[in-house]
């Protein structure tokens, strides 16, 4: 794994989670290397994937490759239009279908899967509990992981919320979220197993490694042959067959993946990785700091890798490059959006004194492609006049708007124009 040479099975390098914390910082300044003439840009293009839903943001981390960003123009004004009490905290990222109907699920409130117009009106709810983001599928499913009765089920419903299918999987991962396949055939979810369902509800196969699970949501290659699947101790390439091709044996973050099937994932304590499609090496970052719990990078429309690291977003060229660094002004382990002109949009997390002074309540930035400021709010709710934790990677809408939810001691989801 040291050497550009090495494959993923020679690499014994097993590195163990650290969870990073530290005192919040007030004063955010850009920083960035002397030399900023000469980092790699690679220009991504949109994947198509038919199996997916043909909407502004139809899974978790808009697609199957995990990238993040989206093709529409995020908000400008930085002013929120609506906000909606969901009773309950929300780790996870809203999801959007084709009619502009937001499905979000809470953490701890029954009802926990709800469907919220554009309007920010409720027009259904289920109770399904769980924390993972849905799916929408180019067939009219919303496909989401949760609970029934201590059973814990991929759940299938229609746009109307009547339910489809359900099909049973046995797991303790959390945050886990369906990817599907490139033709819609079939949904793969990695809860403890790599589980392969197809569309009708059936098992197509199970996946599981040896003395480890895996977890969180995997990524896919461009072309659709491989899915990328954080485990406890190591990250697996499986294809869609259910047969392991690749391992590399670093603890990683989730992954995301650039249009040339290359691969990007925080590895161990403190530092950010990419390898080939055929699990070769090609660079490694030292001094990433991971706060694990699956937060992983995004990639930009030129390229740039984009990580939060509680304390700080790290901006990274194609070559593996530090571009800039930006201090934050409090933690942060929200996954970054980033819209077609390159804006990167997050929330801060973990709770501060209760709010009264704004220059200190600040829990939502939006960023220019260089690392400046295009705007900075504060969203209201929390309970009991504490800041809320924006922990929920937004999701960017056709129109202008982006959706983010918070979780305790907030409760609520916000569409900001």
């Amino acid at each position: 794994m040291r050497s550009a040479l090495a494959a993923f099975v020679g690499s014994v390098l097993i590195l163990s989670f650290a969870l990073f914390s530290a005192s919040c910082r007030k004063n955010s300044q850009l920083v960035a290397p002397p030399d900023t003439a000469h980092f790699l840009t690679k220009q991504q293009h949109e994947i198509s994937w038919p199996g997916l839903a043909n909407s502004p943001w139809p899974m978790f981390l808009h697609d199957a490759q995990h990238t993040g960003r989206s093709p529409y123009r995020g908000p400008q004004e930085g002013k929120v239009e609506w906000t909606f009490f969901a009773g309950g905290g929300v780790f996870s990222s809203p999801v959007i279908d084709e009619n502009g109907t937001i499905y979000v699920r809470v953490s701890s409130f029954s009802p926990d899967f709800l469907a919220i117009g554009a309007d920010g009106q409720l027009k259904w709810s289920k109770s399904t509990a769980g924390d993972g983001s849905a799916l929408v599928a180019a067939d009219g499913n919303v496909h989401v992981d949760g609970y029934d009765n201590w059973q814990r089920y991929l759940f299938a419903y229609d746009r109307g919320g009547f339910l489809k299918w359900r099909f049973p999987v046995v797991g303790n991962a959390s945050f886990s979220s369906p990817v599907i396949s490139k033709d819609g055939g079939t949904v793969y979810l990695a809860v403890g197993s790599l589980y392969a369902i197809r569309r009708d509800g059936t098992l197509h196969w199970k996946w599981k490694p040896d003395s480890d699970s895996v977890q969180y949501s995997p990524a896919m290659s461009p072309d659709g042959t491989l899915l990328y699947v954080p485990g406890g101790h190591a990250l697996y390439a499986v294809d869609t067959s259910g047969h392991l091709r690749l391992t590399c044996r670093k603890v990683p973050s989730a992954p995301a993946v650039d249009n040339d099937g290359n691969v990007y994932f925080c590895a161990g304590a403190d530092e950010l990785c990419s390898f080939d499609q055929s699990g070769v090496l090609r660079w490694r970052l030292p001094g990433v700091p991971w706060t694990g719990l699956g937060i992983g990078p995004i990639i930009g429309w030129d390229g740039t890798i984009y990580v939060i690291t509680c304390l700080d977003l790290y901006a990274i060229d194609y070559a593996g490059r530090l571009k800039w660094k930006y201090p934050l002004p409090a933690l942060s382990d929200c996954i970054p959006a980033i819209d077609v002109d390159g804006t990167i949009y997050f929330g801060l997390t973990h709770s501060r004194r209760p709010y009264g002074n704004p220059a200190d309540s600040t829990n939502f930035i939006a960023l220019n492609p260089d690392g400046t400021m295009k705007f900075q709010m504060y969203l209201a709710g929390g309970l009991g006049g504490w800041i809320p934790n924006i922990d929920s990677p937004p999701a960017i809408s056709g129109n202008g708007r982006i959706y983010v939810s918070s979780n305790n001691p907030g409760h609520h989801v916000y569409a900001i124009k």
